[in-house]
């Protein structure tokens, strides 16, 4: 059986300076050998590998030593040339764009397939809530990628729309799938018991993203203090550095999950949130309007008019029953996702 080899990107976690509370998982590097790196920044794209291995190819796994040092992509291109000359070899399978996909594309003797995340091909931005140059580099070098790659797959229609359409006849549309084993509804009492919330409070779930700007952050907190203003018990629950196994008690505690994001590919805490019947106010990005449309106590926001934020989610508030939701998101099962790209690729080899 001929294999796959398959690149993640991730960020190194050194032994030395270890990060509190973050789980690590052990990887491969191109140029650095075993390396620790944040197993929540990989984690979906370990799955969609396995995905693979369920569907019948065998894979190589390894990870980027840096993305942001020209002279270790360089060392990682030779490495990746070296590997894909091997006869083993089938095909490469990459996850992320950027420049990093864009010398995986040039380097590899192999035909690539690409997955664009989101930001990668959607770009990053400034607190003013315009691209930044940083963000134009990464856009640009990612669509560099994608005309060399063999085949394109995105998490949204919205991503495919930002590609040429020149382009579209090999790009799939896939999103990352979530594991229903790990997350479904629980009792709200005893969720909120387990991680220390008040019965009483209304609770609004958001994830910053640790800074970063696309989650904006800003325009959510400004949500919470307006809420914190008209109920005096509420918890605005932002959620940093918690296990990945102990999410499905957070979307239990609360209310609804806040997004409030400047762009998405396919956010993965919305659908573990409808999972766990936990209803959602988001912004429209990614594919939050595919997937809440039609869901009970759901909203989708065109813009960042800060009280149509606030009446959807007195709505919610308001609303004293719990919507069965889980619904939208059985058809994300890891079988038909592994399915549908393992005949996309088949079909593009």
């Amino acid at each position: 059986m001929k294999k796959v080899l398959c690149l993640l990107p991730g960020t190194i976690v050194s032994s030395e300076n270890p990060i509190n509370n973050k789980e690590l998982i052990k990887c491969n590097t191109l140029i650095d050998s075993n390396q620790n790196f944040l197993h929540k920044e990989i984690i979906n794209n370990l799955t969609s590998v396995e995905n693979l291995q369920k569907q019948g190819f065998s894979t190589d796994v390894f990870c980027f030593s840096s993305r942001k040092k020209i002279s270790d992509l360089i060392k990682s291109g030779f490495k990746i040339s070296s590997l894909t000359s091997s006869q083993q070899y089938q095909f490469l399978y990459v996850f992320w764009g950027g420049i990093s996909g864009y010398i995986t594309t040039i380097f590899s003797r192999k035909p690539v397939f690409l997955t664009l995340l989101g930001s990668d091909l959607l770009g990053t931005y400034d607190s003013t809530g315009k691209q930044n140059k940083k963000g134009k580099l990464l856009t640009f070098f990612t669509k560099q990628a994608c005309k060399r790659a063999r085949g394109i797959i995105v998490m949204s229609e919205d991503m495919r729309s930002k590609l040429h359409a020149r382009l579209h006849n090999k790009v799939l549309i896939a999103p990352e799938c979530i594991d229903l084993n790990k997350f479904y509804p629980t009792d709200k009492a005893e969720a909120r018991k387990r991680i220390n919330i008040p019965q009483e409070n209304k609770v609004v779930m958001f994830f910053p993203g640790e800074g970063r700007i696309v989650k904006n952050a800003a325009f959510a907190n400004k949500i919470a203090e307006n809420l914190s203003v008209r109920y005096k018990n509420f918890t605005f629950l932002e959620i940093k550095n918690t296990a990945h196994s102990e999410l499905v008690h957070y979307y239990n505690a609360a209310d609804l999950l806040l997004i409030t994001s400047l762009h998405e590919g396919s956010n993965n805490s919305i659908k573990e949130s409808i999972a766990c019947n936990c209803p959602v106010v988001s912004s429209n990005a990614g594919d939050a309007k595919e997937r809440l449309s039609n869901l009970e106590q759901c909203f989708v926001i065109n813009g960042f008019q800060e009280d149509e934020y606030i009446h959807a989610i007195e709505t919610i508030f308001n609303n004293t029953k719990r919507p069965e939701i889980r619904n939208g998101v059985e058809d994300l099962t890891f079988a038909n996702t592994g399915r549908k790209i393992a005949n996309f690729i088949r079909e593009h080899l």
